[in-house]
């Protein structure tokens, strides 16, 4: 896994992504703390399938998947 951030307000994601993230985290610390910068550099309590997209991509022997997240498994992120 590798942790970086484009687009707006790409250096504060950056900045918290760098002071939070570490390559032990798992699966799902590491997309919790996606979902923690984008709160902060959007200045918003909780995230929704109406303000965010978050899509998870692997590679598994030389295959790459792509998973989109739904509005409830966003939701059930932010409740963690």
């Amino acid at each position: 896994m590798q942790a970086i951030a484009i687009g707006a307000n790409s250096q504060t994601a950056q900045s918290i992504l760098k002071s939070d993230y570490s390559p032990e985290l798992s699966l799902h610390e590491a997309k919790k703390l996606a979902l923690t910068a984008l709160r902060k550099i959007m200045d918003v309590t909780t995230l929704s399938r109406d303000s965010v997209e978050l899509l998870q991509i692997t590679e598994n022997n030389n295959s790459i998947a792509v998973k989109r997240f739904t509005g409830a498994e966003i939701a059930e992120l932010n409740e963690q």
